[in-house]
């Protein structure tokens, strides 16, 4: 998600502007009314923009604007943080590995310091800001202090001049003590002081004006204490200081302090018998004053400031009368509310921002080759992790938006290089990382996928192997004619189509071998455009040019059907399919998988992948592959109204009892059967989940994206979703989208529908909410776990509560 508007701060800046943007609409509309109006609006607004931080911790009911982020990445389809998943490295067929033992590191190489992390821009901006509202507080201070100086150099007024302060407090019903002081220093009247009122009066009006003239200025400043300008007035002073960067709020201390002298002119006016009087007594201190000085306009209630636009607001003056008070709040009430109630929203899913602020380290890692002699020149680069703590067995992806691209690190003559990994590697969780996944790289050696590379230090030198020539023929037909367009399937780590090099002989050439067990298949496409494949064909890599001669034949051809359990039309329905090398069995238990993982298979034919793609289903339930490799077939199919029966019960024995292993669905398995193979799926109602998102005051949250996880064993993944087909490039089919992702409505509620029954967690993903913290079994995380019948609806609530409530590093001590 876009950070700027996922922060917490930032989204109150945004919402504070649109306060001010509607209060400075609503001082447009009045700056003609009645002056008490805009002091009533500017003071609301200010305590509005107080309490507005507030509501980012509660909910207040109002409208949503979608917001479009600036950068947008197609969202994972892994499940989240904190679940258990397959490692980067390891085929549909295996589960990701525990960290491995220990192991011992040489003494002489020791930990690094902590990389120094470049400034961010937001610390940058928050520097900037602190730098120029320290400089705008020092200059109110320093008018405070020239305030107060100006004051003590004051000298007490004539009797008869206190006498008539006196009088006009009590007539104005001011409660506070008063003082009045002559100046020879101040250039105009003015009130001041925030504990201690003071009014300054120019000792200059005190000799040439009337008593009734200075009387009618004192009832002004009154009137000005009267109201409690003052502490109004500074409190918005400050405001502008410490927000000096929004321009809304240039203007509003102006703005206010003319409405309070308007106002005040109200008042004071009101005590003559004639109005005109007290327009002439303005117009004659306006002659005789052309410029103020900022200590007697920024710190305090002026008299005398905007005199030409108060005169020509005398002529608008009417009693104010109290209903009129009721209007100006209501109108108040009703722009914070809009404000407050403005929820800025994505129209397009976003990865979870994390508030945690990212530092990185770097851990030393040394590569040798196969006879422990340095190797200067390889490439170690990191595109995973794990975490320290109970879910170090789970495989994260590198996440680009928040730690960066990762950095590749070449090593020295004497094979070492530092490569950098983030110490936060979880930071919305606060889960550190424990391990590193690191691709090792050379011109001339075979790739390495190190799958748990400890960041403590005690590992020992990643050990990579000089790469052997490895030549294959693919031919077809009685000729043995080379196919001019091959696609070539190795598991190789690290393997990219550009390693292959055609010969002039039509053979092929790859440079990097490793030393070990493989299975190599070959898809391929004549002139004619005829699609051609290999069997998959095991082999032992010993020694360097070995040539390996693959004949290509025809595909198989599968014609199949769903069952008649399905009405006819069969609406929105696809099949998936991938083919397995004979070598892989059609596994249905964690036993299988730990055969695989630990034992012949695994050890021979390390990260081999299955053959994968998918067709649509025809309205009368029919579908077509026209070419697909030999094999063993699995099939999974979904549509409205249906899904694939699991083909058996995936689970684990435990001490001899077995125990089904729930959110796994299990595909169907068929054999292979050239030229054409028939199948028909058998199929079972689909089911329905409505879960409704609310916080734990049962309020319903809105806009929350809700995930299912169904996985699908040995096809691996999602069922029913596929990335990328394997017929590429020969046909390029776009890839499926998960079905399984959608978000909450205005009422909370998200329904999935064509869910299969073997769906049994969700994850709740948004900035603002999470899910609490769920035990299972000793294993905590944040996945909600249901239980679904097939053909049935299932309602579930999901409470949630804000996002930073609790950590699952922090909270159990996963150091």
């Amino acid at each position: 998600m876009n950070l700027l508007v996922s922060a917490p701060v930032v989204l109150i800046l945004l919402k504070w502007s649109g306060l001010l943007a509607m209060g400075w609409a609503a001082h447009a509309l009045l700056r003609h009314r009645h002056a008490r109006w805009r002091v009533l609006l500017w003071r609301s607004l200010l305590c509005a923009g107080l309490i507005l931080p507030l509501t980012a911790w509660v909910t207040v009911p109002g409208i949503r604007i979608p917001v479009t982020s600036a950068s947008l990445s197609e969202p994972a389809d892994y499940p989240p943080p904190a679940t258990v998943e397959p490692s980067p490295q390891t085929s549909p067929a295996m589960t990701a590995p525990a960290i491995a033992p220990t192991k011992t590191f040489p003494a002489s190489i020791q930990n690094p310091s902590p990389v120094t992390t470049p400034i961010s821009k937001t610390r940058l901006l928050l520097v900037i800001w602190a730098v120029v509202a320290a400089a705008g507080s020092l200059r109110l201070w320093r008018w405070h202090w020239q305030l107060s100086r100006l004051c003590r150099a004051a000298h007490p007024p004539t009797p008869d001049v206190l006498q008539t302060a006196e009088q006009i407090r009590r007539r104005l019903r001011v409660n506070a003590r008063l003082d009045v002081r002559i100046s020879a220093e101040a250039a105009s009247p003015f009130a001041c002081g925030l504990f201690k009122p003071i009014i300054i009066v120019p000792q200059s009006l005190v000799q040439d004006l009337s008593g009734a003239e200075i009387s009618t200025l004192l009832s002004h400043e009154i009137a000005h204490l009267r109201q409690r300008d003052l502490v109004w007035c500074v409190a918005w002073r400050w405001v502008q200081a410490l927000c000096w960067f929004h321009p809304l709020v240039w203007g509003i201390p102006a703005a206010h302090g003319l409405a309070c002298e308007q106002e005040a002119d109200r008042i004071a006016s009101a005590q003559l018998p004639d109005r005109d009087s007290y327009a002439q007594l303005l117009a004659q201190l306006a002659l005789r004053i052309l410029a103020l000085p900022a200590v007697e306009t920024r710190l305090t209630v002026n008299g005398s400031s905007e005199i030409a636009r108060r005169l020509r607001h005398l002529s608008l003056i009417r009693q104010w009368d109290w209903r009129y008070a009721a209007p100006g709040l209501i109108l108040a009430t009703i722009i914070f509310a809009a404000t407050a109630g403005c929820q800025l929203t994505h129209n397009e899913s976003a990865a979870m921002v994390s508030p945690a602020r990212i530092s990185f380290n770097k851990v030393l890692v040394v590569v040798h080759d196969e006879n422990g002699q340095p190797v200067a020149g390889a490439t170690v680069k990191p595109d995973g992790f794990r975490v320290n703590g109970v879910h170090s067995p789970d495989a994260y992806n590198w996440n680009d938006e928040l730690f960066g691209l990762p950095e590749k690190s070449v090593t020295d003559d004497q094979g070492r290089a530092w490569v950098k990994y983030p110490v936060n590697s979880v930071p919305e969780e606060k889960e550190t990382t424990g391990a590193l996944i690191l691709m090792v790289t050379h011109p001339e050696f075979a790739s390495v996928h190190d799958q748990t590379y400890l960041v403590d230090g005690s590992e020992s030198p990643i050990q990579i192997h000089r790469g052997l020539l490895l030549r294959v023929s693919a031919w077809y037909g009685s000729d043995r004619q080379p196919v001019p367009e091959v696609v070539f399937s190795l598991n190789q780590e690290g393997l990219h189509s550009d390693d292959w090099q055609k010969q002039e002989d039509g053979t092929w050439v790859f440079h990097k071998l490793s030393p070990g067990g493989h299975i190599i298949r070959a898809m391929g496409r004549l002139s004619s455009g005829q699609i051609l494949f290999s069997e998959a064909r095991a082999f032992s890599a010993a020694r360097n040019g070995e040539i390996i001669y693959l004949e290509m034949k025809p595909g198989i051809r599968i014609e199949g059907r769903l069952d008649d359990r399905v009405p006819r039309p069969v609406k929105n329905g696809r099949v998936l399919i991938d083919v397995r090398p004979p070598q892989f069995p059609a596994w249905t238990n964690v036993d299988h998988v730990a055969a695989i993982n630990e034992q012949a298979i695994r050890k021979q034919y390390p990260n081999v992948t299955y053959w994968r793609t998918y067709r649509p289903i025809a309205e009368d339930g029919t579908f077509v592959f026209e070419s697909v490799p030999p094999g063993g077939l699995d099939v999974a199919a979904v549509g409205d109204g249906f899904v694939s029966k699991s083909g058996g019960v995936f689970g684990d024995n435990d001490n001899g009892q077995f125990k089904p292993v729930t959110n796994f669905c299990l595909p169907q398995p068929f054999t292979l059967i050239a030229p054409v193979t028939q199948v028909e799926v058998a199929t079972a109602p689909s089911a329905t989940l409505e879960v409704r998102a609310q916080t734990r005051q049962s309020r319903p949250v809105p806009d929350i994206e809700i995930r299912l996880y169904p996985n699908i064993a040995r096809m691996g993944g999602i069922f029913g979703m596929l990335k990328h087909s394997d017929e590429a490039p020969f046909n390029n089919l776009p890839g499926l989208p998960n079905p399984y992702v959608t978000k909450t409505d205005a009422d909370g509620i998200a329904l999935f529908t064509n869910v299969p029954a073997c769906a049994a967690s969700l994850f709740a993903m948004d900035q603002h909410y999470q899910i609490p913290l769920q035990d299972l079994q000793g294993w905590r995380n944040r996945v909600v776990h249901f239980t679904l019948s097939a053909g049935q609806a299932q309602h579930l609530d999901l409470p949630l509560e804000p996002v930073g409530s609790d950590f699952i590093g922090e909270r159990f001590g996963w150091k």
